[in-house]
């Protein structure tokens, strides 16, 4: 960034310079120096990436400006890093998202149940060769069935569980 200015010095003189600055802080502190120091700042500007912006120099007053903008920056910051669960909205979606989190999870366990009962009665139809082989192939398209369902309910419960992750922010 550069910083460009106006100043009148103690004889009265016009005296017009620029300089280059790392941090808007640095050159906010620059200009309040010099009118601590007895200057008349008559006009400031800032220019970084061609665009420059003037600077209000009834604002300077002596005193710097670099604690107050780190104060702040610690603020945003510490504001950007809270949690987004902050709204009575976004509790009540975490708190469905858990309701549908346990739904989920009790689905997963009926089906896990569903597929070892149907699996034992395929396993018991082997036995009877006579009716075996019509059970068999019934039983094998009713377990890929819930093989799919199963499949569908752990990936919903990865969702809600992402959901509920990105919600509380942690």
């Amino acid at each position: 960034m550069i910083l460009f200015l106006t100043t009148v010095d103690q004889q009265g003189q016009n005296r017009r310079f620029s300089c280059h600055i790392d941090k808007l802080e640095e050159g906010l502190d620059f200009l309040s120096n010099l009118v601590a120091v007895g200057e008349t700042l008559v006009k400031a500007s800032v220019m970084d990436d061609s665009r420059a912006i003037d600077l209000p120099v009834a604002a300077f007053d002596g005193m710097p400006y670099s604690p107050f903008i780190g104060e702040l920056e610690a603020e945003w910051k510490a504001i950007l890093n809270k949690p987004l669960l902050t709204s009575l909205a976004t509790q009540e979606v975490a708190e469905h998202n858990q309701v549908l989190l346990a739904q989920c999870e009790m689905r997963i366990v009926r089906l896990e149940l569903l597929i070892t009962q149907i699996d034992e009665l395929r396993q018991r139809a082997k036995i009877y060769k006579h009716i075996g082989v019509h059970l068999k192939g019934r039983y094998q398209s009713i377990l890929s069935s819930y093989h799919r369902q199963l499949t569908h309910a752990y990936s919903l419960r990865e969702q809600f569980l992402k959901h509920l992750h990105h919600l509380w922010g942690s």
